[in-house]
């Protein structure tokens, strides 16, 4: 499996989300070596000459993009396999597709034996299907790479605890003895890690982690010589009428508590699902509708992992059953591929809710029901709370801005926010806001050394607004933007 790095990515307001997956390539060793068949009749002449093969299952190239849901699988282990010649065209057989299943093996190799004649050709190996007719009407390659899979589970792709496999050699063999045919796992490997970090005594607590649509069939060959999907929805595959598995496993610890250290949640086998390159320029925007043709396109089809948690926040409200929704592929904005023979490691730090970020469903709010501030969201202003009573009276606008910054995230209101503040100072609560019959500084300046602020009292001449200079006395109530 191929290798690929995703790097850091964050955002904030009000808390962040850092996703990081790393892709390397895996390499596993193991040989396969040759297949023995009684001799036969081919198609349309003599047969070939018996002779030794060597396989190598290929590393798993790790892409970055313990609890198991399938054990004992040994990914290197090869049990029967076939062995079919066609010509270097790939439109005739030159002899009979072979099923062999007298295969010996030393350590990590496999040594058997098949009959091959030495002319120009294309060789076709596939292990582990545990099928003994099922190429045997394989007279093209059109044929080969139409043989798919139905997968319904994980245990589907996990025959045997075997993993499918599929090898390739083109040109004019030697016979007697063919090295170093190296074998590809047809499936993918996540591995999912999670953390919470969240900032300013906020916490996450975890709910549960699922994979979703996997797709309903694997093809067992894919010529290597086709290019990975990408903006050719024609290269994709398998077909969108397959459909995928929705609910594909699930990957949930027992212990469901997160640190700042990354931990292992668990890891899956998953059917290649080629989705191709969509639009999304940033992390953030990779969602079912950003992918090739959109969510009706190939979005709809491609393979995410969904973390379900409750987020609360360092002022006491709750946030629950919110979902975080990560598309695999081989980066973090605008692939969606889950390649063969490949290693994808997902690690995810929650740093708490984004709601610009499209990966993410905001759950169902609690406020805190006796808080020590007021809070206020509109369509032209970012949310903001204020605090319950003020934070000094008759002072300079530095000594205001230092006092708010006391506490950290803190600062003085801007224009805008002081004039919400004055205009709902009695509708976010039944009891008063505890305004004085005073101005109060804002952090806008109007010029110079002046800064605008407001009269925050009740009553008939309050609310004005004025400018002032910085060394005159006002009120301060802090505010901080979540």
């Amino acid at each position: 499996m191929k290798n690929m790095k995703i790097s850091n990515f964050r955002r904030n307001v009000p808390g962040r989300l850092h996703l990081r997956a790393a892709a390397l390539f895996l390499c596993t060793a193991g040989l396969l070596a040759g297949c023995t068949k009684e001799p036969f009749e081919e198609p349309g002449g003599p047969e070939g000459e018996l002779t030794e093969i060597t396989l190598s299952p290929e590393s798993m190239g790790e892409v970055a993009m313990d609890t198991r849901a399938v054990s004992g699988v040994d990914e290197n282990k090869v049990t029967d396999l076939w062995v079919v010649q066609l010509n270097s065209g790939g439109t005739a057989q030159l002899q009979a597709p072979q099923y062999i299943t007298n295969i010996s093996a030393s350590g990590s190799s496999y040594t058997a034996k098949a009959r091959i004649k030495a002319a120009e050709s294309r060789i076709y190996f596939i292990a582990n299907t545990h099928n003994s007719t099922l190429f045997n009407d394989a007279t093209t390659s059109a044929l080969i790479e139409a043989k798919t899979l139905s997968v319904t589970n994980e245990a589907s792709i996990t025959a045997e605890n075997t993993l499918p496999m599929a090898g390739y050699f083109s040109g004019t063999p030697t016979v007697g003895i063919i090295t170093n045919i190296s074998l590809k796992r047809a499936v993918a490997k996540l591995t999912v890690k999670l953390a919470s970090d969240i900032a300013d005594g906020g916490s996450f607590t975890l709910t549960s982690v699922k994979v979703y649509n996997a797709s309903k069939v694997l093809h067992w060959f894919r010529d290597p010589s086709k290019p990975v999907p990408t903006t050719t929805a024609a290269d994709c595959y398998p077909a969108t009428s397959a459909g995928v598995n929705t609910n594909w496993t699930d990957l949930t610890p027992s212990d469901k508590t997160l640190s700042a250290t990354a931990k292992e949640c668990g890891w899956c086998y998953l059917p290649e699902n080629g989705r191709g390159q969509g639009t999304a320029g940033y992390q953030t925007d990779k969602t079912a509708a950003k992918a090739l043709g959109g969510a009706s396109g190939q979005g709809n089809y491609a393979t995410y992992i969904e973390i379900i948690g409750d987020y609360t926040t360092d002022l006491g409200d709750k946030y629950t059953g919110n979902k975080y929704r990560f598309y695999l592929g081989r980066n973090v904005f605008d692939d969606y591929n889950v390649l063969r023979n490949a290693h994808y490691t997902v690690t995810a730090t929650i740093k708490g809710l984004h709601k610009w970020d499209a990966r993410i469903t905001v759950g169902t709010e609690t406020l805190n029901s006796n808080p020590d501030y007021y809070d206020y969201t509109d369509n032209r202003t970012g949310r903001f709370v204020y605090a319950r009573t003020n934070t000094g009276s008759g002072m300079s606008w530095k000594n205001a801005q230092l006092e708010c910054a006391k506490t950290p995230g803190w600062r003085l209101p801007n224009s805008t926010e002081l004039n919400i503040m004055y205009c709902m100072r009695d509708e976010w609560t039944s009891t008063s806001n505890g305004f004085s019959n005073n101005s109060y500084w804002s952090g806008t300046c109007i010029s110079g050394t002046t800064f605008w602020n407001r009269n925050l009292g009740v009553g008939d001449g309050n609310g004005h607004a004025n400018s002032n200079d910085m060394v005159e006395s006002r009120f301060v109530r802090c505010i901080r933007a979540l």
